[in-house]
């Protein structure tokens, strides 16, 4: 699981970006376990213009989850504006 990661992230200059991870609650505990520790390997990285976020949704599964975590992707990087 992640076999390597650690050492790529090493060698990695500062990123600049977004990152959303997703997992449905619905998925295996490995699926799970996986994605978390994706999210935890890139924070312990401390990379300061990279943007982490993950979210386990708890009533998806792998065959729903896309549609829900584009949606708060982009409500994470686009939030409504109050237009008052």
């Amino acid at each position: 699981m992640l076999l390597g990661a650690e050492a790529l992230l090493d060698k990695q200059g500062p990123i600049n970006g977004y990152v959303y991870i997703a997992v449905g609650g619905k998925e295996s505990e490995v699926m799970i376990r996986v994605a978390q520790t994706l999210a935890d390997e890139l924070r312990k990285k401390n990379f300061p213009d990279l943007q982490i976020d993950f979210k386990e949704l708890p009533d998806e599964d792998h065959a729903s989850i896309l549609h829900q975590s584009i949606n708060d992707a982009f409500r994470n990087l686009y939030p409504l504006k109050d237009y008052k």
